[in-house]
């Protein structure tokens, strides 16, 4: 009896061990789940989350159903939308899968954050707002859409109808370009390259933007802007976009900078007309066709 005793505590405390450890997997497993909108504040951020399809080079394109793009702002379908999109892993690269989904968050007319979507590969790549995460699913399959969403690509070959169509762009609300930010070089008349190269070989070059910054403070009332296009440790390339007249205080100063040599490239300065920036290609979209279409007819495009 004593034996049959002993072994049934036994096997009680090994059932025991068994169900802590398992609760102790389970916890952990829930408490590793993290939601990928989670930097994302619905209560207190009035969002507009556009989604955007696009074709994914992993698939046949002649496979692929039609999609619309479509818009979500109602909060329950957000809300809904960041419980339901979970993952367990942060990306640790970028995989060479391409993306079929970008969403565009927009609060207050500007674009705040946007998300490169893979849905085949599970990972998406997140800007602004957020982290990046593996995940598994489609989780957008059941979402209810507020508005379908037009996109379109537009075209001009002229540096004064670039000017035009990008000032209508950027001051008519509701309609949306990503790469608004990069677009300062219209500003001026054209460029020059340059390189950097370091004087200190056995440590190279500090940081790009540290070197900026010399430059700028060097020329405090200069009219230009730099492009860093080519970097590694002893060598920086790229561009200053400038009217021809600043070209001449930089020659000057050519191999007299503080602790990095200063050169031209062999092209010097070039208009516009002669380089590939007088051609300008824009990405938008909008849920207001009306407004789209005006900007449509304004770079007169089909």
């Amino acid at each position: 009896m004593r034996a049959v005793a002993s072994n049934l505590k036994q096997n009680s405390s090994m059932k025991n061990i068994f169900l802590i450890g398992f609760l102790f997997f389970i916890n952990q497993a829930l408490f590793s789940q993290t939601k990928i909108l989670k930097s994302f504040d619905f209560d207190k951020h009035d969002y507009r989350f556009y989604f955007i399809y696009q074709y994914n080079d992993m698939r046949l394109e002649d496979s692929l159903e039609v999609i619309s793009h479509f818009m979500i702002n109602d909060k329950t379908e957000l809300k809904k939308l960041q419980e339901s999109w979970i993952s367990t892993t942060e990306v640790e690269g970028i995989l060479d899968c391409g993306y079929d989904w970008e969403i565009y968050v927009v609060e207050n007319e500007k674009i705040v954050s946007n998300l490169n979507v893979n849905t085949d590969c599970g990972q998406v790549i997140t800007y602004g707002i957020g982290e990046s995460y593996n995940f598994k699913g489609n989780p957008f399959l059941s979402l209810k859409r507020d508005k379908l969403v037009n996109a379109y690509y537009i075209e001009t070959d002229t540096i004064t109808k670039t000017r035009e169509l990008y000032s209508q762009i950027v001051n008519t609300d509701s309609v949306y370009y990503p790469s608004e930010q990069y677009e300062s070089w219209m500003k001026y008349n054209g460029q020059f390259h340059f390189i950097i190269t370091a004087k200190d070989t056995k440590n190279g070059l500090r940081l790009a933007k540290n070197i900026k910054k010399d430059i700028y403070k060097k020329h405090p009332s200069g009219n230009f802007e730099i492009d860093f296009w080519g970097y590694n440790k002893f060598r920086l390339d790229g561009y200053i976009y400038c009217d021809s007249s600043v070209v001449e205080k930089f020659s000057s100063d050519s191999l007299s900078w503080g602790d990095f040599n200063f050169y031209f490239g062999k092209t010097g300065w070039e208009p516009w007309s002669k380089t590939a920036k007088e051609y300008f290609s824009a990405f938008i979209f909008s849920d207001n066709i009306v407004k789209l279409d005006k900007i449509i007819k304004t770079a007169g495009n089909t």
